[in-house]
């Protein structure tokens, strides 16, 4: 069996790609908001750190969201 045929590695798949997609949003949204209420370069750095700090977790309940399909 291959390894992209398991349904954990395809949830964890997916839920990646929708947490990157969703992390590219929000920091395009800051970068183009934050400006607008005179806020400094810091919150859209803390925004960054914030989301690569959430997506190892993301990966976990993924995975283990991905372990009642099998």
């Amino acid at each position: 069996m291959s390894m992209l045929q398991d349904p954990r590695v395809r949830t964890v798949l997916r839920v990646a790609a929708a947490y990157g997609a969703l992390a590219w949003l929000l920091v395009q949204v800051a970068a183009t908001i934050l400006p607008l209420f005179d806020v400094g370069p810091a919150a859209n750095r803390a925004l960054v750190i914030a989301l690569a700090a959430a997506f190892p977790p993301v990966l976990v309940l993924g995975w283990v969201s991905g372990l009642g399909l099998s």
